[in-house]
């Protein structure tokens, strides 16, 4: 989650440097796996890794685009063909834009168009046998209802976890399959 919110809550620095470690984690240890980044804010995109120490937020678009970040990551997904598919998420909210065709389209607050449109491609990843794991960087302000319904209708896992154990929580615990949620 490239957006504006996650900068504001010092949560983009604490997921950039936990995607730094755990690119580092997967070119030395993990090598039979493989590592794509994509950033999502009103739009999506494949992240270069080189990039992504002086990587900004997405400064220039609007929105909380995670139905795009699927997209994404499903065209990646598709250009490799291994027996573990898995997304990874990390977002401090809800999603407040969709892909209305092709045009990124913003709307906050958050409306039923933009949920079920995120949902909708959620569900198509999930029924290819994705799984999708969210983890919500969380602070006293994180709205909850999205990240539940994600869940449900994925099958997948919501992690809570505070902003400054995130990177400690991606390399431990996700890395070697410890999946536990730190409250």
């Amino acid at each position: 989650d490239m957006s504006r919110s996650m900068f504001e809550s010092g949560a983009w620095d604490a997921a950039k440097r936990a995607a730094i470690a755990l690119d580092a984690l997967y070119t030395t240890s993990q090598v039979q796996d493989m590592l794509v980044l994509i950033g999502f804010s009103g739009d999506a995109r494949k992240l270069n890794l080189a990039e992504l120490p002086i990587l900004n937020w997405d400064q220039f678009s609007h929105g909380t685009n995670l139905q795009a970040g699927l997209v994404a990551a499903a065209t990646e997904m598709n250009r490799y063909h291994g027996n573990n598919r898995q997304i990874v998420i990390i977002t401090d909210g809800e999603p407040t834009a969709y892909l209305d065709g092709q045009t990124p389209t913003f709307e906050h607050p958050v409306t039923d168009r933009t949920v079920e449109a995120t949902l909708r491609e959620a569900r198509r990843l999930a029924r290819r046998n994705v799984a999708m794991t969210m983890i919500r960087v969380k602070d006293d302000t994180t709205s909850t209802g999205f990240a539940e319904h994600f869940v449900q209708a994925t099958a997948g896992r919501l992690i809570d976890v505070p902003l400054d154990s995130l990177g400690a929580f991606v390399v431990r615990d996700l890395a070697h399959g410890t999946h536990r949620t730190i409250r």
